[in-house]
C-alpha cells in the first residue's frame, strides 16, 4: 500500500463521513438563521471535557469526557429551544453569541485550575483527523447513521419549522419539542465531530458546502449532491496539500471550501442567478470568455501561493539541516507527519532575556511569583526573574560557592532588588525552604551535577506541589559523553535529554513536555517537569506502567512447538521478569540489548530477575553491534516508546532476522499522538506509530495479541509476509505436542495460532481462528480428546500421554 494512503485513507474516509451529515444539518443552520451554532455548541462540549478531566482525570477522547461533553450540549439545546419561544425581542443568534461567550470564559477559567486543560483546548481547537483509527470510523460511521435515520423519521415537522417559524407555529407544530430534537441531535454530531475533526473543519463543513448549495440550487435532492461534491473536492485537495506542503489537515480543508465558495460566488455575480439560468447564461459568449478570465486568474493565483510555500518549505528544511550535530541525535527515523508541531520553525526569543521571559510566560508566572534560580553564576537570569516577578515576588538565587554568594547579594542590593535572595547550597541539595517556590530554573546547570538524583529530590522538595522544574541543557537525544559522574563537576561534559528525563522520572517529576520555542539557541533543549500534588515525598514514578499478572499472560511470548534458538530481549520495567519463561523456552543463550536512551553510564545495565545470566550489548547511535548469527525472535517489552535511533536499530534486527522471524511489540499505549521525542519522554506510543515505523522498516503485521494490563498492546511483527512463510518452518504452527489440555491451550493460542502439525506429519492450516471457537465433543475413553472448530469446520483429535496431548488426528466437517 502507498504511504500517502497508509497516512491519508482513514482521515479521508472520516472527512467524507463528517461532510454527509454536516452538510445537511448546514442546510437547516442556514433556514433557521443559527449559522454560529456550531461554535458554540463547540465551546459547550470543550468545557464539559475539561470537567470531565478535573473530575475524573480522564483525557479528552474517553467515553467519560465524551459523556460530559453530551450533557453540557444537552443542556444548552434544552435552554436555545426554551428561549427562542420564550423571549422575542432577542434573536436567537444573539443569543448564540452569549452562550459561546458564557462558555469560552468558562473554558478559560477551568484551563486556570485543570493541570493539562489548555490541552484539552488545543485538541478542540485543531482535532486530531491524522490520527483516526478504524475505531473512530466504526463509531462515527454508527453514531452518524443512527442520527441520519432519526432526522428521516422527523424530515417534515423539522422542514416546517426550519422553513419559517411562524408558518409553523400556525400548523400548531410543538415547536420547542422539535426545537430541542434539532439541536440535540446537532449536539451529539458536533460532540463527536469536534472531537476528532476540531472546531474548523467542522464549522467548515457545516455552513460552506450547504452556502455553495443554496446559491446554485434550490432543490433538496439536488443541494445535496452539490455539498457531497464540494465537500469531498476540498478533502481531498485538502489532505494533499497537507501531506505534501507539512500543513495541518483541519485548517487545509478549511481554506480550500472557502476557495470553493469564494470562485461560486465569483461565478454567481459574473453569471446571474445561477438556480434558475446557470446553463442559459453560462454558454453567453461575454460571459463565458468573464468567467474564463476569473477562472485562469483564481489558477494563476494558487499556482504562485503553492509554488511560494513549497520554496519556503524547502528553503527552512535547508536551514534545519546546517544546525549543530547535536540536533541529528534526534530520531530521524520517523517519516514527517502531516500538521506536526515542529518548534524550528516557530519565532524565537532573539536573545537570553527574552527566552527566560518567554518560559515565565509559558508556565504562568509573574508578579508575586517565587523563583529559584540554581547555579545562578553572575545572576545573569536572576536580574530578569527579579523584574519579572517584582517586589512583591522572591527569587532565590543559588551557588554553592560562598565567593559568588556574597557577589550575587552585593549586585542585588547595588540593583536595589530586595526581592533576590542568595543561598549557598550543596552538591546534594539547593538548601532551598520547602515548599517555596513555584518554578526551579536550571540552566545548563545539570550536567554539571555529580549527584543528580539527591539534587533532584532537594529541588522536589523546594517545590510546592504543582511547581515546576525547567532544565535547559544539551544535548538532544542520548547520552555521548559516558564519563563518571564526579568528573563532570569540573568540566563541560553534555548531559543528554533522556538522562535528565528519566533521572527526574524517578525522583518523582511528571514530565510535562518541551519547550524549546521558547529558548532563543538551536542546540539546546528545554525540558519541562511538574511536582505531582498528589505526591507526598519524592522518588517513585508519578506515573507508574501498571502491573502485569506475568503467571496469566507469560504464555502470550512463549514458542507453540519448537524452543527458541536464539532469543533477543529489549525489555524494561516490570516485564524484566519475562525473561526467565522465555529463556527457559529457549534452547541458544539469549542476548539482551540496553538501550542508550534508558542508560546513563556506559557499563550501566537494568538488575537481571533471580537465575538469569545471559549477556548483553549496550547501542551505539541506534546500533546494538550484534554478532554474525542468526536470531530468530526479538522481544520489545515495555521499551519499544524509548527509541532515538529506532531506524537504525531495527535496520540492524532486520539484517541479523531469519527469513521466519518474529519481533514481539509490548507497549504502553497513548491516548493522544505524541512525536517520536514525546513518546519516548512520556514512555508511551501510539500502536499506529509502532505499525508505521516497523512497516518503513520492512517488516509486516502478522498478530495483534490480546492485552496483558489495561494500559498495554502486543503487536507482532514478521520479516516477511506469512503467505511467504515455509509452513514447515513456520513458528506459529504448533503441535503435535501439547503441554497442556488441548482446549485450554487453543484457547489462549487462538491469536497466533495458523495451523497446527499431527504426530504423522501432516498439517492443518486455520483460516481465521477465534477464541470461541472451540467446542469439546464428549469421547468414550478418557485416554482421548476430541475437539470442534465450527467456524474452521474442523474436528480434532488427542491422544493423551505421558501427561501431555499429542494431535493424532483431524477430520473436515465441510461437506465440499
Amino acid at each position: 500500500m502507498l504511504p500517502i494512503i497508509q497516512i491519508l485513507g482513514l482521515p479521508f474516509l472520516i472527512c467524507i463521513l463528517m461532510s454527509s451529515i454536516l452538510g445537511y444539518l448546514g442546510i437547516h443552520v442556514l433556514k433557521r438563521e443559527v449559522i454560529f451554532i456550531d461554535i458554540a455548541l463547540a465551546q459547550v462540549a470543550a468545557v464539559g471535557s475539561i470537567i470531565a478531566h478535573l473530575a475524573f482525570e480522564v483525557h479528552g477522547d474517553s467515553l467519560v469526557a465524551y459523556m460530559c461533553s453530551l450533557g453540557c450540549v444537552l443542556i444548552t439545546a434544552i435552554f436555545y429551544a426554551v428561549i427562542r419561544s420564550k423571549i422575542f425581542q432577542i434573536p436567537l443568534e444573539a443569543i448564540i453569541g452569549i452562550s459561546y461567550a458564557i462558555a469560552a470564559a468558562a473554558a478559560l477559567f477551568l484551563v486556570g485550575i485543570a493541570p493539562g486543560g489548555h490541552i484539552h483546548i488545543q485538541h478542540i481547537l485543531s482535532g486530531s483527523l491524522l490520527w483516526t483509527s478504524w475505531r473512530d470510523v466504526a463509531v462515527i460511521l454508527l453514531t452518524f447513521s443512527a442520527v441520519g435515520f432519526c432526522f428521516y423519521l422527523i424530515r417534515k415537522p423539522l422542514t416546517n419549522v426550519s422553513n419559517g417559524y411562524q408558518q409553523a407555529l400556525d400548523k400548531r407544530l410543538r415547536i420547542i419539542f422539535w426545537d430541542f430534537i434539532f439541536y440535540l441531535l446537532l449536539g451529539i454530531v458536533i460532540t463527536l465531530s469536534v472531537q476528532i475533526g476540531g472546531i474548523v473543519v467542522v464549522f467548515a463543513y457545516l455552513i460552506i458546502p450547504a452556502t455553495i448549495s443554496v446559491i446554485i440550487s434550490s432543490r433538496l435532492a439536488v443541494q445535496l449532491m452539490i455539498i457531497w461534491a464540494a465537500a469531498t473536492m476540498a478533502s481531498i485537495t485538502g489532505l494533499l496539500f497537507s501531506y505534501y506542503l507539512d500543513f495541518s489537515i483541519g485548517p487545509s480543508i478549511a481554506l480550500f471550501l472557502g476557495g470553493e465558495l469564494i470562485l461560486i460566488a465569483i461565478i454567481a455575480r459574473f453569471v446571474g442567478d445561477i438556480r434558475y439560468c446557470f446553463w442559459r447564461n453560462i454558454m453567453k459568449y461575454r460571459k463565458v470568455s468573464n468567467l474564463c478570465l476569473v477562472t485562469v486568474a483564481f489558477v494563476f493565483l494558487i499556482w504562485q501561493m503553492t509554488t511560494h510555500l513549497i520554496a519556503s518549505a524547502s528553503a527552512d528544511e535547508n536551514r534545519a539541516a546546517r544546525p549543530v550535530a547535536s540536533l541529528e541525535s534526534i530520531d530521524n527515523s520517523t517519516k514527517k507527519i502531516p500538521g506536526e508541531p515542529n518548534t524550528l520553525h516557530l519565532t524565537k526569543p532573539n536573545d537570553r532575556a527574552g527566552s527566560v521571559r518567554a518560559i515565565a510566560s509559558h508556565l504562568g508566572l509573574g508578579e508575586g511569583s517565587a523563583v529559584a534560580d540554581i547555579g545562578a553564576g553572575k545572576g545573569r537570569d536572576t536580574w530578569v526573574f527579579a523584574k519579572i516577578v517584582g517586589e512583591t515576588g522572591t527569587v532565590f538565587a543559588e551557588e554553592i560557592v560562598e565567593n559568588k554568594v556574597k557577589s550575587l547579594k552585593t549586585e542585588a542590593e547595588k540593583k536595589g532588588l530586595s526581592q533576590v535572595r542568595a543561598v549557598l547550597g550543596r552538591t546534594d541539595d539547593p538548601c532551598l525552604p520547602s515548599n517555596s517556590v513555584e518554578l526551579v530554573y536550571l540552566n545548563h546547570v545539570y550536567h554539571h551535577l555529580a549527584k543528580p538524583r539527591e539534587m533532584l529530590r532537594g529541588i522536589w522538595r523546594a517545590l510546592r506541589p504543582g511547581g515546576y522544574l525547567v532544565v535547559v541543557d544539551r544535548e538532544r537525544g542520548t547520552l555521548r559523553d559516558w564519563v563518571p559522574r564526579h568528573l563532570r563537576e569540573k568540566k563541560h561534559f553534555w548531559i543528554a535529554e533522556t538522562t535528565v528525563v528519566r533521572e527526574a522520572r524517578e525522583e518523582g517529576f511528571a514530565f510535562m513536555g518541551c519547550a524549546e520555542q521558547c529558548w532563543h539557541t538551536k542546540d539546546d533543549f528545554v525540558l519541562v517537569f511538574q511536582r505531582p500534588k498528589e505526591l507526598e515525598k519524592p522518588g517513585g514514578d508519578p506515573d507508574p506502567f501498571l502491573s502485569i499478572p506475568l503467571e496469566k499472560y507469560s504464555h502470550l511470548f512463549l514458542p507453540l512447538a519448537r524452543p527458541y534458538q536464539q532469543p533477543v530481549i529489549v525489555a524494561l520495567g516490570q516485564a524484566r521478569e519475562l525473561m526467565v519463561p522465555i529463556l527457559e523456552n529457549s534452547s541458544g543463550e539469549g542476548l539482551e540489548i540496553v538501550l542508550e536512551e534508558w542508560a546513563t553510564q556506559k557499563d550501566e545495565r537494568p538488575p537481571l530477575p533471580s537465575s538469569v545470566s545471559l549477556p548483553s550489548v549496550l547501542t551505539e547511535n541506534g546500533d546494538p553491534n550484534l554478532a554474525t548469527e542468526s536470531i530468530d525472535v526479538v522481544f520489545f517489552i515495555d521499551s519499544y516508546h524509548l527509541l532515538f535511533h529506532g531506524k537504525t536499530l531495527l535496520a540492524k534486527i532486520y539484517e541479523k532476522l531469519s527469513p521466519t522471524g518474529c519481533i514481539y511489540v509490548l507497549d504502553r499505549k497513548a491516548q493522544k499522538p505524541l512525536s517520536r521525542r514525546e513518546a519516548s519522554h512520556h514512555r508511551k506510543i501510539q500502536p499506529k506509530t509502532v505499525k508505521q515505523e516497523m512497516a518503513e522498516a520492512g517488516f509486516f503485521l502478522w498478530f495483534r495479541g490480546p492485552r496483558p494490563a489495561r494500559d498495554r498492546f502486543l503487536l507482532v511483527f514478521g520479516k516477511n509476509q506469512p503467505e511467504k512463510v515455509p509452513i514447515e518452518e513456520d513458528i506459529f504452527v504448533g503441535g503435535p505436542v501439547m503441554p497442556e489440555a488441548p482446549g485450554r491451550w487453543l484457547k489462549r493460542n487462538y491469536w497466533r495460532l495458523r495451523g497446527l502439525k499431527t504426530a504423522d506429519g501432516r498439517f492443518v492450516l486455520f483460516r481465521a481462528l477465534r477464541k470461541g471457537s472451540v467446542e469439546k465433543v464428549p469421547s468414550s475413553s478418557s485416554g482421548k480428546k476430541m475437539l470442534k472448530l465450527p467456524k474452521e469446520k474442523l474436528m480434532l483429535y488427542f491422544e493423551k500421554k505421558d501427561e501431555k496431548y499429542l494431535l493424532t488426528d483431524y477430520r473436515s466437517l465441510d461437506r465440499r
